[in-house]
């Protein structure tokens, strides 16, 4: 009698950010387009939205249509500024807001009351 393990792992591209081949495989067209090749699909921006393929996964967006973009919004209620995004990924990603004062600024910091313009930064987790 023999014993058999077997561990499966996730086939990810060695990119910038490691990208799910099962990922990239749900656009065919990208996958098309990159000659079947998971690192050239990576490393392409499909729909010319000025991301590559792996800056579209880290954000959530469609890397085969040029209007799937993430998206930050400003609201404000009773004077306090609100911010949100879509899509928003939960847990999976880490969200960073930071603001500044003037566009003429070149630190983007911590939001205070001074901060009239804000951004938002997607990384993974």
């Amino acid at each position: 009698a023999h014993t058999l393990y077997a561990k499966w792992s996730v086939q990810v591209t060695a990119t910038t950010v490691p990208v799910p081949y099962s990922w990239l495989n749900q656009y065919p067209t990208l996958m098309c387009i990159a000659g079947g090749n998971h690192e050239i699909a990576a490393l392409i921006d499909a729909d010319l939205d000025g991301m590559l393929t792996w800056q579209e996964y880290v954000a959530g967006s469609t890397p085969t249509n040029g209007d799937s973009i993430f998206r930050s919004l400003v609201s404000v209620s009773n004077g306090v500024p609100h911010i949100a995004w879509h899509p928003d990924l939960g847990t999976s990603r880490v969200y960073r807001v930071s603001g500044i004062s003037n566009l003429k600024d070149t630190f983007w910091g911590p939001t205070n009351a001074a901060s009239r313009f804000y951004r938002v930064r997607v990384d993974m987790q």
